[in-house]
C-alpha cells in the first residue's frame, strides 16, 4: 500500500490521506483544489495529528442559494425646496434667541 494510508472521514465516504509531512499535506490540498471531481463542492485542509504526522482532510461546502433575478430599487422622488429663508438655512445650531 505505500507509505501513505488512508481512512474513512466521519460522516463521508471520502478517504483521508496521513502520515505525511506538511509540505506533502499541503501539496496535496493543493492538487485537490485543482484536479479532484468534487472540487466544487469540498475543500482540502492539511490537519496535524497529535503524533506529529499530518494528515489531509476533506471539508464538504454547503450548497450555494438559488439566486433571483437582479432586482433595481425605483429612482428617489426629488426632494422638495427647503422653506427656510437664506439667513435661516446658513445660520448653525447655535445661533438662536439665548445668544
Amino acid at each position: 500500500m505505500g507509505r501513505f494510508s488512508t481512512f474513512a472521514c466521519a460522516g463521508s465516504a471520502a478517504p483521508r490521506i496521513r502520515g505525511v509531512n506538511r509540505e506533502e499535506a499541503e501539496a496535496l490540498c493543493a492538487k485537490n483544489t485543482v484536479e479532484h471531481p468534487d472540487r466544487k463542492i469540498a475543500q482540502w485542509r492539511a490537519q496535524e495529528q497529535a503524533d506529529g504526522t499530518w494528515t489531509v482532510v476533506r471539508i464538504g461546502i454547503p450548497p450555494m442559494p438559488e439566486t433571483s433575478e437582479e432586482q433595481r430599487a425605483e429612482e428617489r422622488p426629488p426632494t422638495a425646496d427647503d422653506p427656510r429663508t437664506a439667513a435661516m438655512q446658513n445660520l448653525g445650531p447655535h445661533v438662536g434667541p439665548g445668544i
